[in-house]
């Protein structure tokens, strides 16, 4: 291995981390299957879809030609949500509302997924279209939840079946500190906005693509987002350490010295893309 970016380089490194993501996540179970603990479902989850979204990025940078980057891009700011996810719990000491409040968010979103829906059922089927969910299965589902008191504590009021609140991606990075642990991250922060581009899509992303200028800029900063990929392994192998959990897990020293050595910074990818001359 060595430390220059190139796209089968990236491949290499991604493939890599998905190992290392999916051995640490076996670490986990190894240890606990109690789904009451939340914080360690979480980092479970994390760690599995970290290895999944890591080895199609691996697969995608690997098969296509060198212009062909942008569901990469779409799966790495999936990855660097999670990456900025973990590092705001980390910087909260994973404090168990914050926890509790990102459980809470996905029995949110799920619920508005389901009445949104059934209001297209009913709006263009009158609700009789088989396959989509009608609305009393919808309170079905409410009333399973609300039945278990088990999610009780997801709740900021039960009743009104109202649940407690995940900041956004966009709320967590506001409200991270101005330090030095912060400042080392900024990157993934720089990349987590620049690939909500290609989510979205627009003319000028899609121009982008096609000019060789950007694309190397782009290979380096995809250097960088594998650095951030790393860490976040890191992090959650810390945390289990600090909860005393029998992990034992080798820490790949020459994968981490590679993604280190020369690795874009937070002035330079801002600065080069953003340059006039791309």
């Amino acid at each position: 291995m060595n430390g220059i970016a190139t796209q089968t380089k990236v491949a290499e490194w991604a493939s890599s981390i998905a190992d290392l993501s999916e051995k640490l996540a076996h670490q986990i179970t190894g240890h606990t299957t109690n789904e009451r603990d939340l914080e360690s479902v979480l980092l479970y989850l994390k760690l599995i879809r970290h290895s999944t979204l890591m080895r199609d990025v691996s697969r995608l940078i690997a098969l296509n030609p060198k212009q062909r980057l942008t569901d990469v891009f779409i799966l790495l700011r999936c990855m660097l949500e999670d990456f900025i996810t973990v590092y705001y719990l980390k910087m909260n000491n994973y404090d168990r509302q914050l926890i509790i409040q990102y459980m809470a968010e996905g029995f949110h979103n799920r619920i508005s997924m389901m009445e949104e829906t059934a209001a297209l059922n009913k709006r263009f089927y009158k609700g009789s279209l088989e396959g989509l969910i009608p609305f009393d299965y919808v309170q079905q589902e409410k009333q399973r939840i609300t039945s278990n008191p088990d999610n009780n504590e997801l709740f900021s009021n039960k009743r009104e079946f109202k649940f407690k609140r995940f900041p956004s991606v966009r709320e967590v990075i506001k409200a991270l500190p101005v330090n030095d642990s912060t400042i080392a991250n900024v990157p993934s922060l720089i990349s987590w906005i620049q690939y909500s581009e290609y989510v979205h899509h627009s003319i000028v992303s899609a121009r982008g693509d096609a000019d060789d200028r950007v694309n190397d800029v782009q290979i380096r900063q995809l250097k960088s987002t594998m650095l951030y990929a790393f860490k976040l392994i890191e992090f959650v192998k810390d945390r289990l350490i600090e909860r005393e959990f029998p992990i034992h897990f080798e820490p790949n020293v020459e994968l981490m010295d590679e993604l280190t050595a020369n690795t874009i910074n937070g002035e330079e990818l801002w600065r080069d893309l953003n340059s006039n001359e791309i």
